[in-house]
């Protein structure tokens, strides 16, 4: 069985002057891709939770950029 890792996703961002759009996904050695989440950020500090597979890509798109990228070990 594939062990699942459970943890906090944290990344500073820019301070924006309004929330803006983000998207957290993962992607799966397999190449699955899941949102973990997604909504409006004010920017400065991000934290989310996550439940994920070892060697699952986390990334954090902000405005249409990946500002952010972690694998789980």
């Amino acid at each position: 069985k594939d062990e699942v890792i459970q943890g906090v996703f944290f990344c500073k961002l820019t301070d924006f002057p309004f929330p803006v759009p983000f998207t957290l996904t993962a992607k799966d050695s397999e190449g699955k891709t899941k949102v973990l989440i997604s909504g409006n950020h004010p920017g400065k500090d991000f934290t989310a939770p996550y439940s994920a597979k070892k060697n699952t890509t986390i990334v954090l798109n902000v405005l249409g950029e990946d500002r952010a990228k972690i694998i789980v070990e």
